[in-house]
């Protein structure tokens, strides 16, 4: 049922709470909810490291506390997995199997279903695209000086959006996630028009 069900809204509350938050520094509440975040979606395991790159570089860093939240992720994941794994294994296995091994789309909206309307497969070659994206994007990230909760927004967004668009199978529920985070953008700014301070 999850498997064949748009259950894309789930993430409104979860990337709410994210992001409340990891503006009010609770990293602990935050990375439970990345974890139950990244259980919805296994595409949304790909922003793990850039929840982690804001967090060490909004903290003062330490070894022991980035292995502390990684445990309580992985904690809050596998909650949700275990019950899958105890009860029905196979199923599992073969939605994983089903979509390694599937052709993308013709109904997708991605580049990769758009080309395989001409009997061409190139997804291979978009997720080596996607791969070297994401890269280039967690490097960014590392880079640079100042990682406000802002960039955090406009790099999650990004790295959402190239999954989508160079993925063989997403459709138009998958860019609720788009959607979802420009609310919170608009919503954060809103908040800082009227007084609240955001770091930019």
């Amino acid at each position: 049922m999850i498997k064949y069900s748009w259950i894309d809204l789930l993430a409104i509350p979860l990337f709410v709470i994210i992001f409340m938050a990891l503006q009010k520094k609770r990293f602990v509440i935050s990375f439970i909810f990345i974890g139950l975040l990244s259980a919805l979606k296994l595409y949304y395991i790909f922003l793990i490291p850039l929840f982690l790159i804001y967090v060490i570089k909004n903290q003062k860093f330490s070894g022991k506390n980035i292995i502390l939240y990684l445990i309580i992720l992985l904690t809050a994941f596998s909650v949700c997995f275990l019950p899958f794994l105890y009860t029905n294994f196979k199923g599992l296995a073969y939605t994983v199997e089903y979509f390694n091994n599937s052709k993308p789309r013709l109904e997708s909206l991605s580049f990769p279903g758009l080309i395989f309307r001409s009997g061409v497969d190139l997804s291979a070659l978009f997720t080596v695209f996607t791969l070297v994206f994401l890269g280039i994007i967690y490097l960014i990230s590392w880079i640079t000086k100042s990682f406000s909760i802002y960039k955090l927004l406009k790099y999650i967004s990004l790295v959402l959006l190239v999954s989508f668009i160079f993925a063989k199978q997403a459709f138009g529920n998958y860019y609720y996630n788009i959607t979802i985070l420009m609310i919170i953008y608009f919503m954060m700014t809103q908040e800082e028009k009227i007084g609240l301070n955001y770091e930019k």
